[in-house]
C-alpha cells in the first residue's frame, strides 16, 4: 500500500478508513516509515474495526512505544487480528514484555507473530516472549500462539531465554505449530538443553533451525531424546540449513525410532564423502516417513555420490518412502547430465517401490532453502500464514481515502 515514503501524515487518513471499513481482512506496510505515531493511529484503528485479521508493520521504526500500542489493543479490544509482523520494527524488551502480556490475555486472538530480526531484542525480553507461548504455571490453558518467528534475534535463546524458551516449547500447554529461529545463535553450553526441550515438544509440525549454529552436539542429544518418547512426534519439516551437521549426526537422527520428518533440509552442511553412510544396511526401517531430503552443498565428490546412490538402490529399509533428494550443487554431481553411468544410476533409483527423483540442479529443490537466506528471513516470514487465512475468502485490500 503505498511507496515508501508513506509516512505517519498519511496513515491518519488511512486509519480513518480501516476503522470505519467492515470488509477490510488484510493490510501491508511494510517499510512506510511509520513511527510510533503511525503505529498508534493503528491501533486506534483496530479498536473499532473487527474484520481485519493479517497486518504486517515490518521494517518500520515502531520502537518499544509502537509495539506497546499495538500490544494494548490486542489485549483489551480487539479479538479478531490474528497474523501481525513487527520484524525489523525496533522491539526492544520492554515492547516484548508488552506482547507478551496481550498474548496472555483470553481475549487476545493472535495466533501468528513475526518478530525477526529486531537486534535490540535482549535475553531479558525474549525469556518474557517466551513465557506468553505456553501457560507454564499451574493452568492448563494452551496458548493461543501457533506460528512465531523470531529469525536473526542473536539473544533470543541466550542465557534466560534459552531456559525460558525450554520450558515453553516442552511444556503440555505450548500450542506452536511452527517456530523459526533461523541465525539465532544457540550456545554449545544450551544445545543439549534445547534439543530435548524440542524432542519433547508434542505440537510442533515444522521447526526451522538454519544457520543456528547448533552442530552434532545437538542433533544426536536430539536423536536420544526421541528415543525416550512413547510415540511419534507431530514434527513433519525439519531445516536444518547451515548448521554445521556431519553425516554421522544425521544418520543417528534417521535411526530415532520415534522420527516422524517427512522433510528434511540438510542443504550447505558437513556432510561430504561420508554420505553414503546415512544409507548403511540396517536390520530395522529407518526413517519410514521422510518423502524429501536436501543434501546440496555438503561437499559430495563424485564417489561420494555414486556410494550414495547406490546404497539407496539396494537397501530399500533405509528411507523406504523417500520421492525426492536434493544433491544440486555438489561437485560430484555437477556433470550428472553429461555423465552417462551417473545418468543411468539415477535414472535406475526410479525402479524403486516408491520411486525416487534425484535433483542435480542447484537451486531447484535447494532454492527453497537458498531463497529463505537471501533475502532470507523476510521471505520465510510470509510462508509461515495460518491455514485459517483462506484464500477462498473475499479480501478487500484497499481502502478509499477521500
Amino acid at each position: 500500500l503505498g511507496d515508501a515514503d508513506f509516512g505517519d501524515e498519511r496513515l491518519v487518513l488511512l486509519g480513518k478508513g480501516i476503522a470505519q471499513n467492515s470488509g477490510l481482512e488484510e493490510i501491508e506496510l511494510d517499510l512506510k516509515k511509520l513511527s510510533a505515531t503511525g503505529a498508534r493511529d493503528v491501533s486506534i484503528a483496530l479498536q473499532s474495526n473487527q474484520t481485519l485479521t493479517k497486518l504486517k508493520l515490518a521494517r518500520n521504526a515502531l520502537g518499544d512505544e509502537g509495539v506497546a500500542y499495538l500490544a494494548e489493543v490486542l489485549e483489551n479490544s480487539n479479538k479478531t487480528l490474528v497474523y501481525l509482523d513487527i520484524a525489523d520494527t525496533g522491539l526492544g524488551d520492554v515492547g516484548a514484555t508488552a506482547m507478551a502480556r496481550a498474548l496472555k490475555s483470553p481475549t487476545c486472538g493472535l495466533q501468528q507473530l513475526s518478530a525477526g530480526d529486531n537486534s535490540l531484542l535482549g535475553s531479558d525480553g525474549a525469556a518474557v516472549l517466551w513465557s506468553a507461548v505456553a501457560d507454564v504455571g499451574e493452568g492448563t490453558r494452551r496458548g493461543m500462539l501457533r506460528v512465531l518467528s523470531l529469525d536473526g534475534c542473536e539473544e533470543a535463546c541466550c542465557e534466560e531465554a534459552s531456559l525460558a524458551m525450554q520450558t515453553a516449547v516442552s511444556s503440555r500447554t505450548c500450542g506452536l505449530t511452527e517456530l523459526s529461529l533461523r541465525g539465532v545463535p544457540i550456545k554449545v553450553d544450551d544445545a543439549v538443553g534445547v534439543a530435548r526441550a524440542l524432542a519433547a515438544n508434542h505440537s510442533l509440525t515444522k521447526l526451522v533451525l538454519a544457520k543456528t549454529e547448533i552442530g552434532d552436539g545437538f542433533l544426536l542429544a536430539f536423536a536420544d531424546a526421541l528415543r525416550q518418547r512413547s510415540h511419534p512426534q507431530a514434527l513433519r519439516e525439519l531445516d536444518l540449513t547451515s548448521c554445521g551437521v556431519s553425516a554421522q549426526a544425521t544418520r543417528a537422527l534417521l535411526e530415532a525410532p520415534e522420527l516422524s520428518v517427512q522433510r528434511l533440509c540438510l542443504f550447505d552442511n558437513a556432510i561430504r564423502e561420508q554420505a553414503p553412510t546415512m544409507f548403511a544396511p540396517a536390520e530395522q526401517t529407518i526413517a519410514p516417513f521422510l518423502t524429501d531430503l536436501d543434501l546440496g552443498a555438503n561437499g559430495i565428490d563424485k564417489a561420494g555420490a555414486t556410494a550414495l546412490f547406490e546404497r539407496l538402490k539396494e537397501n530399500l529399509t533405509v528411507v523406504p518412502a523417500l520421492k525426492i533428494l536434493g544433491m544440486g550443487a555438489n561437485d560430484g554431481v555437477a556433470d550428472a547430465e553429461d555423465d552417462a553411468a551417473m545418468g543411468e544410476l539415477i535414472e535406475s533409483l526410479q525402479a524403486r517401490a516408491v520411486p525416487l527423483e534425484v535433483v542435480v540442479r542447484a537451486g531447484v529443490m535447494a532454492g527453497q532453502s537458498q531463497q529463505q537466506s537471501s533475502p532470507g528471513r523476510r521471505r520465510n516470514l510470509n510462508e509461515m500464514e495460518a491455514d485459517t487465512l483462506s484464500a477462498s475468502q473475499p479480501v478487500c485490500t484497499c481502502v478509499w481515502i477521500p
